[in-house]
């Protein structure tokens, strides 16, 4: 270990070829192919057992891929299309995660992560949201985690593989446009000459695998053991593309958990509770008897928010939302059936799918049991027993589908030798099928660890970004502990997040927003933090408050593009009940689906721009000119 030395500062530094930031499933997928290759690997993270993947799923969380049984057709450019057709998508970036889709998932299946599969050996699939095909497959609600957990398993059987746990990374090193390392902090270096626990690791390669921007909503279904870790990466310039684009849906709040697939088609109740204790089964007050029914089951196959289903199975979300706002507290309850209930009135989907899954039961707990008995015991697991305790909910969000702008081999449009996998990557548009999430993170992983492992290694200054840093560092005045202060900055901002910023991005607020977040990016260059716990909470703060202002910067250049409501978003000034009312007023846009919104920070602003997307291109087909090439 060598060291960093500044003005009676003394920094450890490290040395590797590649650098992994996030310990998730694309993370743990990168640093088992790169330990395989003989790469030396150091992956960092702050919580090595926490982040998405380890902690966040829904009823069956899913794995997209081409088809893998049954007799229907399928082919790479038509799994392409789908995702292209998503809107707002790069038609490469679809073909890539086609045509890697199969040799992802094989991988997945030989490190041992159990899909299930019939007697013959094929993974039979299942229908998930944007898609009508069967590309879908599950182990259940905890898909992601077996992933992250059987590639660690085997990244780890890699001597030149080393993880550092408890370690945030604060900032992305670089010399001109070529990446080569990064700083970060760790309590286990603090010292008098390094009060604030300052370490730099130098690579080659970075790969960024720290996923969605988790913190910058209080209305969230990401684990509290994520960060955001969003703002390095723009502070060293990487483009960003549709940030505009994210999901939100039903999710319970006391255990953060997806609530689609069969918690929706077990037909549950939805009650809310008031000040007063009195309980209302309000979808009734929104919606006809049959639509209650039909809009519920459908929230199954349909659980994102869409701008497209207001007056349909987002009519849920909107009910659920204006509950929200009328100060009341929101449930799902699997004790009771709700009142209109009746197996005979049920139409004909809904019919087939209880009878098929052998579920035509009198409670909406004994149908959930019978079609998903894990998803009932996974929230026995985390103390919340549904055949006894009403489940409390919101509409949060869940996944960013835009993120920073990469190529077919993951790196950054912008800046060299940094490579994004996972949701941090801008792989999707407005749409995306359902489970195509963990697709990415598997595909473009392995894409970077190809093209990493094939080029060859080159030198650039490390020590004078790494001493820039240090600069910084030493200006940062020690004085009074003011975590507390940090806290209510990041509460009151993230409340603001989901209020005006989510499902509903509501013009005049997101504007007033906007500016208080620059006040409030001004004011934390006057914090003076008096400790290592304080310095991270100042670091988690400058992280938060940079993404939301990207974030909403985006939306603005969006809504000052004449853009409407689409996708995951409803733009306007009205209240939940009023969308409902009045939701043949919304209009949805039909003009930027062919564009993708690209956004770069520049010298204290956001400057974004429009681009058309790329159509899926014309790949050689003609075995022996590829051979050749090979």
């Amino acid at each position: 270990m060598e060291y960093l030395e500044y003005k009676g500062f003394k920094y450890p530094v490290f040395s590797c070829n590649v650098v992994i930031v996030g310990s998730g499933a694309a993370g743990m997928c990168s640093a088992e192919e790169l330990g395989s290759a003989g790469k030396n690997v150091i992956v960092l993270s702050d919580h090595l057992k926490g982040g998405t993947s380890r902690c966040a799923g829904s009823d069956k969380q899913t794995f997209y891929k081409m088809t893998t049984s049954g007799d229907g057709e399928d082919s790479v450019k038509k799994m392409a299309q789908a995702i292209y057709d998503g809107g707002s998508t790069h038609g490469d970036i679809a073909l890539t995660l086609a045509s890697n889709s199969l040799c992802s998932f094989y991988k997945l299946v030989l490190s041992g992560v159990p899909f299930p599969s019939n007697e013959y050996g094929e993974y039979v699939g299942y229908k998930t949201d944007h898609d009508d095909s069967v590309r879908a497959t599950s182990c259940g609600p905890l898909t992601s985690k077996y992933m992250a957990e059987k590639l660690e398993a085997k990244a780890r059987t890699h001597k030149n593989v080393r993880f550092v746990s408890d370690s945030y990374v604060f900032r992305i090193c670089k010399d001109n446009d070529n990446v080569n390392g990064v700083a970060a902090i760790s309590k286990k270096y603090v010292n008098d000459s390094n009060p604030f626990g300052v370490f730099f690791v130098s690579a080659h390669d970075t790969i960024w695998a720290t996923g969605g921007p988790s913190t910058i909503y209080s209305k969230s279904v990401y684990p509290l053991s994520q960060g955001c870790s969003f703002s390095a990466p723009i502070l060293a310039g990487c483009r960003m593309v549709n940030l505009t684009e994210s999901q939100y849906g039903i999710a319970s709040t006391k255990f953060r958990w997806n609530l689609s697939g069969s918690y929706q088609q077990a037909i549950p109740r939805y009650v809310s509770i008031d000040k007063d204790k009195n309980e209302h089964e309000f979808l009734y007050d929104y919606m006809s008897e049959e639509e209650v029914i039909t809009n519920t089951f459908l929230k199954g196959y349909q659980w994102p928010f869409s701008a497209d289903r207001i007056a349909t199975s987002s009519k849920v979300d909107l009910a659920v939302d204006s509950e929200y706002q009328k100060g009341r507290k929101v449930y799902l309850d699997y004790i009771h059936n709700p009142k209109s209930y009746s197996y005979k009135k049920l139409n004909k989907e809904a019919k087939e799918y209880l009878d098929n899954s052998d579920a035509n039961k009198n409670s909406p707990y004994e149908r959930l049991e019978s079609i998903n008995p894990k998803a009932v015991k996974l929230y026995k697991d985390h103390g919340i027993d549904l055949a006894k305790d009403y489940l409390e909910i919101a509409v949060c969000a869940q996944h960013l589908n835009g993120g920073f702008d990469i190529d077919c081999n993951g790196q950054s449009t912008s800046q060299n030798h940094i490579f994004f996998v996972g949701e941090c990557a801008g792989t999707y548009g407005v749409k995306r099928p359902g489970g195509s999430a963990l697709l990415a993170g598997q595909v473009f992983s392995h894409r970077a660890c190809n093209y990493i492992i094939s080029s060859e290694q080159s030198n650039s200054d490390f020590a004078k970004p790494a001493q820039e840093i240090a600069r910084e560092l030493n200006s940062i005045k020690i004085g009074k502990d003011t975590k507390v202060m940090f806290r209510h900055i990041i509460d009151q901002t993230s409340k603001m997040m989901s209020d005006c910023g989510a499902e509903f991005r509501r013009v005049d607020s997101i504007r007033k927003f906007s500016e208080e977040i620059k006040s409030l990016i001004n004011k934390t260059k006057e914090c003076s933090p008096d400790s290592f716990g304080s310095f991270k909470e100042y670091l988690k703060l400058c992280d938060i408050l940079l993404t939301q202002y990207a974030f909403v910067s985006s939306y603005i250049d969006y809504i000052d593009d004449q853009g409407l409501s689409r996708g995951s978003y409803v733009i306007t000034n009205m209240s939940s009940e009023q969308v409902i009312q009045k939701s043949d007023e919304i209009v949805i846009d039909k003009n930027h689906s062919s564009y993708v919104q690209q956004l770069i920070y520049d010298n204290g602003e956001m400057i974004s721009s429009f681009v058309q997307t790329r159509k899926i291109p014309e790949s050689e087909q003609w075995f022996e000119k590829v051979y050749n090439k090979s």
